[in-house]
């Protein structure tokens, strides 16, 4: 994002100069956002795990609010 910028400042806000930084920007931008579906997949994975592992009765944190708390609180 910063050369893309960068190149936007040096060419006085002319897009069509800075098409290689708009592209590099875009396949970061797109990298970054299958990374974080991935994440959120493999947290989704284990929660279900989780439930399935889980009794059917209803336990003290059993709950998929909890377990979703519970992996939010992981990530920080």
């Amino acid at each position: 994002m910063t050369a893309f910028l960068n190149c936007l400042s040096l060419n006085k806000l002319n897009n069509e100069k800075c098409v290689r930084q708009k592209e590099l920007l875009s396949t970061c931008m797109d990298a970054q956002f299958l990374c974080y579906l991935n994440l959120i997949h493999h947290d989704l994975h284990k929660l279900l795990l989780t439930l399935l592992q889980t009794n059917s009765k209803r336990k003290a944190g059993g709950s998929i609010n909890y377990h979703l708390q519970r992996l939010n609180r992981g990530r920080k």
